[in-house]
């Protein structure tokens, strides 16, 4: 899971969610529009909360287990093509996180939503992360050693 192209990508995103909270800290004040505490923080959290429990969920069942089971083989290009698109999806959603609070931060003027949601988007791009030992085959099933296996 951790080729250079997953590496680069999960980095990228990485970066993007700490622009996140640079633009909202150099983005003049607006006028507030509406109360958003009330009206948009409580639907927002709840969804960012979901995506990160569904996120967490789906990354074991879709990467770990079957990368563990040997269920999915990263050295074929249909397992790699397969883990891919679940970490990306997940990294896709993780990010999701992050636009929220800058979101919010925009409709309130208040710094304290980016920085909350960007931190949450964080440590769920930590979990995420493709290099992870729990997403790396088994040492017994890394094959017989004629190729390097495709993790870096």
């Amino acid at each position: 899971m951790g080729t250079p192209t997953n590496t680069i990508v999960w980095a990228a995103l990485c970066v993007s969610q700490v622009i996140y909270v640079v633009v909202a800290f150099l983005t003049p004040p607006q006028p507030a529009s509406q109360d958003v505490l009330t009206t948009m923080f409580p639907p927002l959290l709840l969804i960012a909360v979901l995506l990160a429990s569904g996120t967490i969920w789906w990354r074991r069942r879709a990467l770990v287990q079957p990368i563990q089971s040997g269920e999915l083989d990263l050295e074929t290009t249909q397992g790699q093509g397969k883990a891919f698109t679940a970490l990306i999806l997940n990294l896709v959603l993780s990010e999701s996180v992050a636009i929220y609070g800058l979101v919010l931060t925009f409709l309130s003027n208040d710094i304290r939503y980016v920085i909350g949601f960007v931190a949450a988007g964080l440590v769920l791009m930590f979990i995420h992360r493709p290099f992870a030992a729990a997403l790396q085959p088994p040492q017994n099933r890394l094959g017989s050693g004629s190729r390097p296996p495709p993790i870096a």
